[in-house]
């Protein structure tokens, strides 16, 4: 039974719907893009199906006058309060399309990658270090600092511990149009020279020359 959902990355204002089967095992579940009526569709066959698992509040919530017409289809209710798409003024030329999907993902997941890459270079994390994060959990852990909550995880401490120079969310970033580059910001103000071009050599041998910057 598929579901679906919303992807919104944080390197653009698009918004964008996927669908994965959630009857597979975690490992094999496989994210698909789909268009905001395909969504609507897919969101009505998981009500009927599985009312107990979808928005279904809303749903009830309906003022009872329109009562009649509810019992009949959900579509109407749902093709309401299903978000909708939208497409940000760099990808708008794209249009709603499965390029326009693989762009946004690919420039939201080079982000990701490049800071993470940052990280482990100017940190000199090796293979055995990247081992020993993966045998960890991500189950939530609940922490307490100064008094106050924080929710953590096994995989997050251990990477904490290797941040022999910074922790992996102090590398800033921000995205230059035209040509979707990723800048990994300040890093030459406060890093030694080497260690600030050995990490533009990473980057260029795994995404390729101009598509991450370090600055």
């Amino acid at each position: 039974m598929d579901s679906v959902q919303v992807c919104q990355p944080d390197t653009c204002t698009c918004l964008v719907h996927q669908a994965v089967d959630t009857d597979l095992p975690a490992g094999q579940r496989v994210l698909r893009y789909v268009t905001y009526a395909e969504a609507v569709e897919i969101h009505v066959r998981h009500f009927w199906a599985r009312p107990e698992s979808t928005n279904y509040r809303i749903w009830w919530s309906v003022p009872r006058k329109s009562k009649p017409g509810r019992q009949k289809s959900p579509k109407r209710i749902i093709a309401l309060v299903q978000p909708h798409p939208r497409l940000c003024p760099h990808h708008a030329h794209l249009g709603y399309s499965q390029e326009m999907y693989e762009t946004v993902l690919e420039l939201n997941v080079r982000k990701n990658q490049a800071r993470s890459l940052a990280w482990e270079v100017a940190n000199d994390i090796n293979d055995e270090d990247l081992a020993w994060v993966a045998l960890a959990t991500d189950e939530p852990i609940l922490r307490h600092r100064s008094g106050r909550p924080y929710v953590t995880s096994e995989r997050e401490e251990r990477r904490v511990s290797l941040s022999r120079v910074f922790p992996p969310e102090a590398v800033e970033w921000e995205v230059r149009h035209p040509g979707e580059v990723v800048v990994l910001k300040y890093l030459r103000d406060w890093l030694p020279r080497s260690q600030a071009d050995a990490i533009q050599a990473a980057c260029n041998g795994r995404f390729g020359v101009s598509k991450v910057w370090v600055s």
